[in-house]
């Protein structure tokens, strides 16, 4: 799936599953991102991101300045600049009938 500027990826979660979003081509550059639930909170849900340069199987956390990977806990806006690669989003510990959404702009 090429990427567009909109919504992403939708994240929507059954009681501390793992959800792996759907990944998309990223054609490199600067674009904001807005990590945002649709419910009142995040629903406990944690939310990182990880691109490939190769292929499906080899896929790596992005990480901060600290080496720590970038992790979102709460509604969130994050500027990210990288070249082309593949990118996908993962959701742990959120309860049920959480919503999370991506959008890029």
């Amino acid at each position: 799936m090429a990427f567009s500027v909109g919504t992403i990826s939708t994240l929507v979660y059954t009681d501390n599953a793992i959800i792996t979003g759907t990944e998309f081509v990223w054609a490199g550059g600067e674009k904001t991102l807005a990590i945002y639930s649709t419910s009142a909170t995040f629903g406990g849900a944690t939310v990182k991101i990880q691109a490939s340069l190769a292929d499906a199987d080899n896929f790596i956390y992005l990480k901060d300045s600290e080496g720590a990977d970038l992790a979102f806990t709460e509604d969130s806006l994050f500027k990210l600049d990288i070249g082309r690669c593949r990118i996908r989003f993962i959701a742990t510990g959120a309860t049920s009938g959480t919503s999370i959404i991506v959008k890029a702009s």
